[in-house]
Formats: structure tokens, sequence, C-alpha cells
């Protein structure tokens, strides 16, 4: 895991990643995979920063490690780890526009 600590208002997302292989079992080009993973707008909060949400209305988080939300596509800045080769990314609070919630 990248060893980053969002300060501020910013959140460590881990995107999720494109598929590889289809569900019929055929192999995605990287190509098309490159595009698709700069399209994903879906991630898995990581770390939150220490001033996330304050400035909004009654200042409670809405959502936390763990949970998966929904952002915008172009937000953000996107980190690779040198040593995994694993992605995240650093978003502002506000970039987050959804939380997925299973049920």
């Amino acid at each position: 895991m990248i060893d980053i600590t969002p300060c501020g208002h910013r959140l460590l997302i881990e995107p999720k990643l494109a598929e590889e292989v289809t569900k019929g079992g055929l192999i995605i080009p990287s190509a098309a995979r490159d595009k698709e993973q700069h399209a994903t707008t879906e991630g898995t909060i990581l770390k939150i920063g220490p001033q996330c949400w304050l400035a909004f209305a009654d200042g409670k988080p809405w959502a936390e490690v763990g949970d998966t939300v929904i952002y915008a596509q172009y937000a953000g800045h996107t980190v690779r780890d040198p040593e995994t080769g694993g992605l995240a990314v650093l978003l502002n609070d506000n970039d987050i526009i959804g939380i997925k919630r299973e049920g």
C-alpha cells in the first residue's frame, strides 16, 4: 500500500481496478484497460485527512475508511507506488459525489 498521509481536507482513495479478463474469458488488451482505468470513478477510502468535511453544514463525515465511494472523473491526483505499482488517488472531500453501499 502507498504510504501517503492526506493533508487538510483530502482523502486517499484506492481506485477500483479495470478487469483484465471478461466474464467469458477473453483477455482485455492493456490499451483498453488503461483507458477504462482512467475513466474509473469508484474506489475505496484508505485514509482521511484531519479536516475532511469540517467546512460543510454540520461537519459530520459523509464516509469512513473502507467505504466505497464514487468521485468526479477528473478529480484528484493519481499516484503510483514505485515498489508495488499500486495506484491511489488523492481527492478533495467535496470531490466525493456518492457513497456506494450494498443492500
